[in-house]
């Protein structure tokens, strides 16, 4: 994973794909909202290759390393498994990593719009900021939340 995939993956969010979908936000909002995207995104892809070493090491194989390309990976094993279950619970696990990070994903999008419609409804403007929630300072936590969840 390089500098540049996560740099241009960030540009492409701040400046293009959020600004598009959220419009009228700010560009450090956009900025902050593209640097959790990218860091999340690429910190899922060792996650789903550790799940696979991990398996392994518990069914008796041994994981000479890890490695890592722009959108993806392979633990490197040191042997075969033994049985053929062996064999599935390593293959299956990692892609279980990855429905597992998208369930989470699902679950914080649907809790960001259930905190944006209740703002909404208690009376808050149109990003989702009720004017009693003053966590940042001078920023309401809607002007963040905002960019996650649709207006």
């Amino acid at each position: 994973m390089s500098a540049a995939a996560s740099s241009a993956m960030t540009i492409g969010l701040a400046f293009g794909r959020f600004p598009a979908v959220h419009p009228g936000r700010s560009t450090v909002a956009y900025v902050l909202a593209a640097l959790v995207t990218s860091v999340l995104f690429f910190a899922s892809l060792p996650a789903h290759e550790v799940s696979h070493a991990v398996v392994a090491r518990r069914n008796g194989i041994e994981v000479e390393g890890i490695t890592l390309w722009l959108f993806g990976g392979v633990a490197e094993l040191e042997g075969e498994p033994r049985t053929p279950g062996a064999d599935f619970r390593i293959s299956v696990v990692g892609p279980l990593a990855s429905v597992a990070t998208a369930v989470v994903a699902a679950i914080v999008a649907v809790g960001l719009d259930a905190v944006r419609a209740a703002r909404a409804f208690l009376g808050g403007d149109r990003r989702g900021d009720c004017g009693r929630c003053r966590l940042l300072g001078r920023y309401g936590c809607g002007q963040l939340v905002g960019l996650l969840v649709r207006p």
